[in-house]
């Protein structure tokens, strides 16, 4: 990945752009919503499961499962800003002489 924004620097674009680009992007945040969907009814049945071996029942809300979803949205979002932010300010000439 570095060596791809490295070059992108040679074209001259800022940093800050560099790093919108990669954020437009839309097909890797999207890949998270049907994986999302997927995992979200599975591990509810999961964990309704074993909850019931439990002599202390408790209950599993909607927002358990939000928000460990925007959590990882949230964190991979972080992820991908600080690796584009590392690319777009490392020297390009670093990433041509390491091809």
């Amino acid at each position: 990945m570095v060596n791809r924004k490295g070059l992108k620097a040679l074209g001259y674009d800022s940093p800050e752009e560099i790093i919108g680009k990669t954020l437009r992007i839309e097909h890797e945040a999207l890949g998270y919503i049907p994986a999302f969907a997927v995992a979200t009814p599975a591990a509810y049945i999961i964990l309704q499961r074993w909850l019931r071996n439990f002599a202390y029942k408790t209950s599993l809300d909607w927002w358990i499962f939000a928000g460990a979803g925007i959590t990882v949205l949230l964190l991979s979002g972080i992820a991908v800003s600080w690796q584009s932010w590392h690319a777009a300010t490392a020297n390009p000439a670093n990433a041509i002489r390491k091809e």
